[in-house]
């Protein structure tokens, strides 16, 4: 996320104060997804064993992948970072 930062700063997508353009705020939400992706193909790939050792079960994945705060407990979206 930081190389889009810095390449929306020197492409022009992000406004001096700090602020996005149209195509800022739109290839900052594409990036959001495609990590989104990452993570819940990660957590598809362990097997129901490894899972229930982390505390969760393979259907709150795309739960936990797509809430606006992640996990409440914060334990999953940790890991993927």
């Amino acid at each position: 996320m930081l190389e889009y930062l810095t390449a929306a700063k020197a492409y022009g997508l992000a406004h001096a104060d700090g602020r996005h353009s149209t195509l800022g705020r739109f290839l900052t939400a594409v990036a959001g997804w495609r990590q989104r992706r990452r993570l819940a193909a990660e957590l598809y790939a362990l097997n129901d064993h490894v899972l229930k050792d982390i505390g969760i079960s393979r259907w709150e994945i795309e739960w936990i992948v797509n809430s606006s705060n992640g996990d409440p407990s914060d334990r999953v979206v940790k890991c993927g970072r």
